[in-house]
């Protein structure tokens, strides 16, 4: 069984926020950046299933610039089995349907039993790229849960 886990990468809002001086936005190159804390939770939720039934495959995919790179070795040191860093050069910061769009198509190239996404992200508060990404996978034959804040996961499980 393959659990996806998909991953953003988000300033760490422990540190000092550096703001672009001339467009709306942060200077992400100059800050911390850490996996955001909700999908932290979701890859524990993942190692957690995969203790119970070994013969899970934990893989966490990320799309970013290279740095995300940091941030899925930070996610294998938690047990993940594999990780899928897609860059794509046509990605913009800022477009969540495009960022739905680019993780379902990976998502389908690798295969997939269930997919988790953390609750919302940090730096945006947006929670759209998990339900968009479980329309673009096929919603005939899935079902998303959308968790409550307190779990901190959405879920996406398909074939059942």
């Amino acid at each position: 069984m393959k659990i996806i886990v998909c991953t953003k990468q988000v300033p760490d809002v422990e540190v000092e926020f550096h703001f672009k001086s001339d467009l709306p936005g942060i200077e992400a190159d100059k800050m911390s950046m850490i996996i955001n804390p909700g999908d932290e939770v979701a890859i524990e939720g993942a190692l957690r299933l995969k203790s119970i039934y070994p013969d899970i495959e934990v893989i966490l995919v990320s799309l970013g610039p290279p740095s995300v790179r940091e941030s899925l070795e930070y996610g294998l040191s938690m047990g993940a089995d594999r990780a899928v860093h897609i860059q794509d050069t046509s990605y913009t910061f800022g477009n969540p349907f495009r960022t739905a769009h680019i993780l379902s198509k990976a998502i389908s190239e690798i295969g997939y039993d269930m997919v988790l996404f953390g609750y919302k992200a940090v730096d945006d508060r947006l929670h759209f790229v998990g339900p968009a990404v479980a329309e673009f996978l096929n919603p005939s034959s899935g079902h998303f849960k959308r968790a409550s804040p307190k779990e901190h996961i959405a879920l996406l499980k398909v074939g059942g």
